[in-house]
């Protein structure tokens, strides 16, 4: 990942592995913090929750002091559209910093991305996708609230219709994106690094065909490892020892931390919780991002069953 300060550089020049940058948080906090952390922490205003259901939801209630910042397809601050058609791209530097900025968003707040919860679970990688795209855009401190928004209102916590005052930061700034990786660059990895695919396994196995992907199947030598798999049955991120589980459970209990990881999906939806959960919260330090995902793949290549 990108290196920002005297300490990661530090730990570059000692040729360590770097992923998400831990230090900067309590060793016992990962990338994914609970609803009852955040309550704990409501009174702390270096902590700013991102709100990004649409306007009329989080108008109807929201966490106190959260801002609204919506994810929408297929554009809003957090994706583009891309060429080809491709959906879910990342977005353009000056769109999202403007959008950011316009938000109140500083570097020097603690970063905690809500949303709601859903079956699929698409809301729930959302806010993931969301949380890796503010660290490609150097956000030191970034979290995805575990249950969002769904959780809070479930547990009895307060919810308002208050909009806060917003003052705009002024923040400026662009995408690190030496993690993201085309069709060619995926296409030379097939056998000779480890490809994951996030999607359902029914996709997977090619008995689904997707509308964005029109050939069944997966791109060649690519593992299932599915985005709802990281997930436990009330739709919430496994704790940490549970995620390791199941990740080793595809990728083998011997691959060091330093090993390059491509991470792909449908459209780059479900990778983005992929990729969060191995570089944030299991400290993969080479995982790359294949935002172009299976619907990029199948304009040149087939699929593999």
């Amino acid at each position: 990942m990108r290196l920002q300060n005297p300490l990661s550089l530090l730990l570059a020049s000692a040729n360590l592995c770097v992923a998400a940058p831990t230090f900067y948080w309590p060793p016992w906090m990962t990338g994914i913090v609970s609803t009852s952390w955040l309550a704990q922490h409501s009174w702390d205003p270096f902590i700013l929750v991102i709100d990004t259901r649409p306007a009329a939801e989080y108008a109807a209630g929201h966490i106190p002091k959260a801002v609204n910042i919506p994810w929408a397809v297929p554009l809003s601050a957090w994706i583009s559209y891309g060429p080809d058609d491709l959906l879910l791209q990342l977005p353009q530097d000056d769109y999202l910093f403007g959008n950011l900025s316009a938000a109140g968003v500083s570097k020097l707040r603690r970063i905690i991305i809500s949303s709601s919860k859903a079956t699929p679970p698409y809301p729930q990688a959302e806010a993931a996708r969301i949380a890796m795209t503010m660290q490609l855009a150097g956000f030191p401190l970034v979290h995805v609230l575990n249950g969002g928004i769904t959780k809070w209102q479930a547990e009895g916590r307060v919810v308002t219709t208050v909009v806060p005052s917003i003052t705009p930061s002024g923040i400026t700034g662009s995408l690190d994106r030496s993690d993201i990786v085309d069709r060619e660059y995926v296409k030379a990895a097939i056998n000779n690094k480890i490809i994951l695919d996030a999607r359902d396994p029914s996709v997977y196995n090619g008995s689904v065909v997707e509308q964005w992907a029109s050939k069944p199947g997966h791109i060649p030598s690519a593992k299932s490892l599915p985005t709802a798999s990281l997930l436990d049955l009330q739709g919430n991120y496994k704790d940490k020892a549970a995620l390791a589980d199941v990740v080793e459970s595809v990728i083998g209990t011997d691959v060091d931390k330093d090993t390059e990881i491509i991470v792909y999906c449908g459209v780059g939806g479900y990778a983005g919780a992929v990729y969060w959960v191995l570089n944030t919260v299991l400290g993969f330090c080479n995982v790359k991002f294949y935002d172009g995902s299976s619907q990029d793949w199948v304009k040149v290549y087939d699929m593999e069953l």
